[in-house]
């Protein structure tokens, strides 16, 4: 895959279709790059089964928190020029400290 100068695109360059999952560029990204970061953090289950302080340290801050529930806000564009946002959710079991699940909401 090229870029528009030519060059080769790099796998989390922002404006490819899916950006493989990088930690360090989730926490510094725009919630665009992370809306193109998601489908692969899900894909390969990274956040399943962790501590609760081991996805804090994977995808930092989160933008709200309610319980044992940590939202990130994120962006992925469509075909319009619209913008779907979209929030990933990440259950946390309250006793184990640990994620159960994490899924995408429009």
């Amino acid at each position: 895959m090229f870029s528009c100068d030519g060059g080769p695109k790099r796998s989390n360059d922002y404006r490819s279709k899916d950006t493989l999952f990088d930690a360090a560029l989730w926490k510094t990204g725009t919630r665009h790059l992370r809306g193109r970061m998601v489908k692969n953090l899900l894909k390969r289950n990274v956040l399943n089964g962790i501590s609760r302080d081991s996805l804090f340290r994977v995808l930092g801050k989160p933008d709200d928190d309610i319980d044992c529930m940590y939202s990130y806000t994120l962006s992925t564009p469509d075909t319009t020029l619209f913008i779907n946002w979209q929030i990933l959710d990440v259950a946390v079991d309250s006793v184990s400290n640990k994620v159960t699940s994490a899924w995408l909401t429009d």
